[in-house]
């Protein structure tokens, strides 16, 4: 059979404690019969994190970082139970979760779009990913600042509180979510008082 390949890798980054579903674009990808991914040194098996999709993508459940190291890892794939590996160097990187600690301000307006709201916290990456939710529904884009801050843009909203979180992007997959903090939404009444 013609040797597998790896071209690429989707999503690139993930959190240590592993859990993302990172799609591996390739070629000569044969079944989930002998099927492995293996992220650094850490390998997930056919039934066990790893699914053949098609005979050009596979889907792999990235383990938890190896020592809960951030930092880079080779993926690469066997068709043949790890007897051989592709060695096409494709990097995906073990990252900390983004954590955000406070609000400023921690209130804004029921009905009004676009307040701003600057986010401090921890382990924030500067990336074409990085997103700000309130509550279930409102995603918006973060501006990065530094590292402990990104500013996001408050979505309208009815009068209640909602969980604000801070993803860089691989958090969000699978329905993990980040440590967050509550922003209320107030009526203008409720707001002056």
């Amino acid at each position: 059979y013609a040797a597998p390949r790896v071209t690429n890798l989707n999503p690139t980054r993930g959190v240590l404690t592993g859990g993302t579903t990172v799609f591996v674009t390739g070629s000569g990808f044969l079944g989930d019969e002998g099927l492995q991914c293996r992220f650094g040194e850490m390998v997930v098996t056919a039934g066990c994190g790893a699914r053949w999709v098609t005979s050009t993508l596979v889907a792999c459940i990235a383990p938890g970082a190896a020592g809960d190291q951030t930092g880079p890892v080779t993926v690469e794939v066997s068709a043949n139970d790890g007897a051989d590996f592709t060695s096409d160097g494709r990097m995906y990187v073990y990252a900390m979760g983004a954590t955000v600690e406070r609000l400023a301000p921690s209130w804004g307006l029921s009905g009004t779009v676009g307040q701003a709201v600057t986010v401090a916290g921890r382990h924030f990456e500067q990336s074409p990913e990085l997103s700000c939710r309130f509550g279930l529904e409102g995603r918006t884009r973060g501006l990065y600042m530094s590292s402990t801050v990104v500013v996001c843009t408050a979505p309208g909203h009815g009068a209640g509180s909602v969980t604000v979180t801070v993803s860089n992007g691989a958090e969000e997959q699978d329905g993990m979510r980040a440590a967050g903090v509550r922003f209320e939404y107030k009526t203008q009444a409720d707001a002056w008082v």
